[in-house]
C-alpha cells in the first residue's frame, strides 16, 4: 500500500486567495523544490515513484505533491476556461495499479480544496477520461487519469485532458511549477477551505456502450439506446475541511481498498438485455489479454454484449502487481501470451491492451502478431478505401517496409515523423487543419489516433475498427489477413544505445549527427527526409535502413537498424562502425 510522506512543517494559517493568471511560476524552477517537482514531468504527463519498489527507490510522488498538483491543475484549468473553480467539474479515473485508490483520493482532494467539484470515475481508461469532457452526459471541464501506463507496480502518474485534448509539455511544466509554488508558500487551499463533497460516476459503462454502438454502426446494425448513468453525490463522505492542527488531511480520509469501492454509482439500463437484434459479433471468437490492467471491460461490457465468443480471454481481473506479464503490447512476453491464447483457442482474433487502454496490438487467427509496423499497416489498410491518397503519420522508427506498403500497395503517403505520441497526434491535427487529409497517426508502440475520433489516443477505438473489419470480412467469407498480405514481415532488427561521454552531451550529440550525415553523403548513401536524427536507406546489398538520433534529455544516442535478414543487419552494423569511426566522445562498445 502506498505510504505517503507526511508534511513536517506546522501549517499556521490557510490561504484563501486563488492564484491569478498574472503570477509567474518560472521563479521557482531553479529552486530545489521546483527541481523536485519538475523531475515528475514525463513529456506530456506526470510520473513518479508512488511506493517502495524492488530496488528501494525513494518515493517522489508523495501525498503532498499529489495534493498540490491537484490544486495547481484546478487553478490552471480555471485560467484556461475563464470559469471560477466553483463552476468547474473535473472527472478523475484510475487504472489497476496498487497505489491508484490512494493517489486518486488525494488528487481529488487537491481539486476540491480549490472549490472545484471532483468526480470519482473509478476504474477507467485514459481515453475514457478524455471522453468525459466530450459526452453530453458528463461534459466535464477537465479529465484526469491516474496511471503510469505499462511501468512497474510501484510507479504511478497523472494524465490530463481538457476538451481540446491532452495537455502539452509546456502546460505540464506550468502545473508542476504552480504546485511547487503552492508548497513553497505553504498554501493549504486555493479556495474557501470548505470544499464540495465528492461525486461518483460510472464512466466506463457509458464509454463501453458508445464503443459497442460504434461496432454496431460499422457492421450495419442499429445503435442500442445508451444506458442511463446517474452521477451520485457521496453523502457519507465528510466535507473536506482544512486541518486545524497541522495534521495531514489523509488522516481524515476513508481510503478505498480495491475494485468497486467508490465506483458504485448507479447505472440504469433502459432496455436491459432485450438487444437480441443487435448482436453483430455472434459467431466470432475473440480473445482479449488485458494484462491485469483496466481493459477487462472490453470483454464484459462490449464483446460479450455483442454476442462474441470470448472463451480464452485472460488476465482480465485488475491486479496492480501485474503478476502475469508486463501490460505492454511492445513486450515480447506479453505478445507471446496473446499469440498462444489465440492459437490455443482457435480464435478469429486476439487483442492485447496496455494498462490504461490507450494502446492496442492484435493477433490474426493464424498467430501472426499485429504489432509495430504490422498494426499500423492494418489500420491504414482498413482506412484506405474511404481515404484515398491520404497521409499516414508515424513515429521515426517505422520501417522502410511500411513505407513501401503504404505508398506502393495502398496508394497512400507516409510521413515518418518523430518519436512521441503527442508529436504524431499534433502533426496529424496540423495537416488536417491545413487541408491535407490525414486519417491516422500511429506509433510502433501501439499508440494511435484517428481523425474521426477526436484525434484521441485510444486503443479500444482502434480495436473497434479492427473488429468491425473482421466482422465485415466474415460476411464475405473472408479474413482480414489479405489486407496486409503484401507487407514484408520478415526482418532482423536491433536497437543500440551509445552513452555520450562529453559533459555538454546536447551539443556533442548535434555535432555527431552532422558528421554522421556528412560521412554518409560522401559515401553516396541514400538519406531520406528525417525529422529527427539521420536516416539511411539501403536498397541493394544490404537491404534495410538505420536511424541515428540523440536523446533530448539524456547523454545517450539511439541507433535503430533493420536488415532483411541477419546477414544484412550485420552489414549495416559494419557501415555504422565505419561512419562513426573517430567519435571518441561516444562509447561504442555496445555496437
Amino acid at each position: 500500500m502506498w505510504k505517503f510522506g507526511k508534511k513536517k512543517k506546522e501549517q499556521e494559517e490557510m490561504s484563501k486567495q486563488a492564484m491569478t493568471p498574472q503570477v509567474s511560476y518560472e521563479d521557482v524552477a531553479g529552486t530545489e523544490l521546483g527541481k523536485t517537482y519538475l523531475k515528475l514531468q514525463n513529456g506530456s504527463d506526470i510520473r513518479g515513484i508512488a511506493c517502495e519498489g524492488p530496488n528501494g527507490e525513494a518515493v517522489n510522488l508523495t501525498e503532498a505533491a499529489v495534493r498540490y498538483i491537484g490544486m495547481a491543475f484546478a487553478g490552471w484549468l480555471s485560467d484556461q476556461t475563464g470559469k471560477k473553480p466553483v463552476e468547474m467539474k473535473v472527472g478523475v479515473g484510475r487504472d489497476s495499479r496498487i497505489t491508484g485508490p490512494d493517489v486518486m483520493e488525494v488528487f481529488m482532494q487537491g481539486i476540491r480544496l480549490s472549490d472545484a467539484c471532483a468526480v470519482d470515475c473509478g476504474m477507467a481508461s485514459t481515453p475514457a477520461m478524455f471522453m468525459s469532457t466530450v459526452y453530453p452526459e458528463t461534459n466535464y471541464d477537465g479529465g484526469c487519469m491516474i496511471t503510469a501506463s505499462h511501468l512497474p507496480f510501484h510507479r504511478n502518474g497523472i494524465k490530463f485532458f481538457t476538451k481540446e485534448g491532452g495537455l502539452e509539455k509546456a502546460q505540464i511544466r506550468e502545473i508542476l511549477l504552480r504546485a511547487a509554488k503552492l508548497e513553497a508558500e505553504e498554501v493549504l487551499a486555493t479556495g474557501t477551505g470548505l470544499s464540495p463533497r465528492p461525486r461518483s460516476f460510472d464512466l466506463i459503462t457509458l464509454y463501453a456502450a458508445n464503443l459497442a454502438n460504434a461496432i454496431r454502426k460499422e457492421t450495419g446494425f442499429e445503435p442500442a439506446p445508451l444506458p442511463v448513468v446517474v452521477e451520485v453525490e457521496d453523502e457519507t463522505a465528510p466535507i473536506a475541511r482544512l486541518p486545524q492542527d497541522g495534521s495531514d488531511l489523509s488522516d481524515d480520509m476513508a481510503l478505498t481498498e480495491e475494485v468497486g469501492e467508490s465506483e458504485e454509482s448507479v447505472a440504469k439500463e433502459e432496455n436491459s438485455k432485450a438487444e437480441t437484434t443487435t448482436k453483430p459479433l455472434a459467431g466470432l471468437h475473440i480473445v482479449v489479454d488485458a494484462g491485469n490492467g483496466a481493459g477487462g471491460f472490453f470483454v464484459t461490457k462490449i464483446l460479450d454484449e455483442l454476442g462474441a465468443d470470448t472463451t480464452g480471454s485472460q488476465f482480465l481481473e485488475p491486479d496492480g502487481m501485474f503478476p502475469n506479464h508486463e501490460p505492454n503490447p511492445e513486450n515480447k512476453e506479453a505478445m507471446a501470451a496473446i499469440v498462444a491464447a489465440t492459437l490455443e483457442h482457435q480464435a478469429d482474433l486476439g487483442l492485447i491492451f496496455d494498462t490504461d487502454v490507450d494502446r492496442m496490438s492484435a493477433v490474426l487467427s493464424d498467430g501472426t502478431p499485429l504489432n509495430r509496423d504490422a498494426i499500423i499497416a492494418m489500420m491504414a489498410a482498413i482506412l484506405a478505401p474511404e481515404n484515398p491518397g491520404s497521409t499516414i503519420i508515424t513515429d521515426s522508427v517505422t520501417s522502410d517496409r511500411l513505407t513501401d506498403f503504404l505508398e506502393n500497395d495502398l496508394g497512400l503517403k507516409h510521413l515518418c515523423f518523430k518519436r512521441g505520441y503527442k508529436n504524431v497526434i499534433d502533426k496529424c491535427k496540423e495537416l488536417n487543419a491545413a487541408g491535407t487529409n490525414s486519417p491516422l497517426a500511429m506509433e510502433t508502440s501501439g499508440h494511435g489516433c484517428l481523425k474521426e475520433n477526436y484525434y484521441l489516443d485510444d486503443g479500444a477505438y482502434l480495436a473497434v475498427k479492427l473488429i468491425a473489419a473482421v466482422a465485415k470480412a466474415r460476411e464475405k467469407g473472408e479474413t482480414i489477413d489479405h489486407l496486409i498480405a503484401s507487407l514484408v514481415m520478415e526482418c532482423a532488427d536491433r536497437e543500440v544505445r551509445f552513452k555520450i561521454l562529453e559533459e555538454d552531451f546536447g551539443a556533442y550529440g548535434t555535432e555527431v549527427l552532422a558528421r554522421f550525415r556528412e560521412n554518409a553523403k560522401e559515401k553516396g548513401y541514400t538519406l531520406p527526409m528525417a525529422y529527427e536524427g539521420v536516416r539511411i536507406r539501403f536498397d541493394d546489398d544490404p537491404t534495410g535502413w538505420l536511424l541515428l538520433r540523440a536523446s533530448l534529455h539524456d547523454p545517450v544516442m539511439v541507433l535503430n537498424m533493420e536488415g532483411k535478414d541477419e546477414a544484412d543487419l550485420a552489414k549495416i552494423t559494419e557501415t555504422v562502425k565505419e561512419l562513426l569511426a573517430g567519435e571518441e566522445g561516444l562509447d561504442l562498445s555496445s555496437l
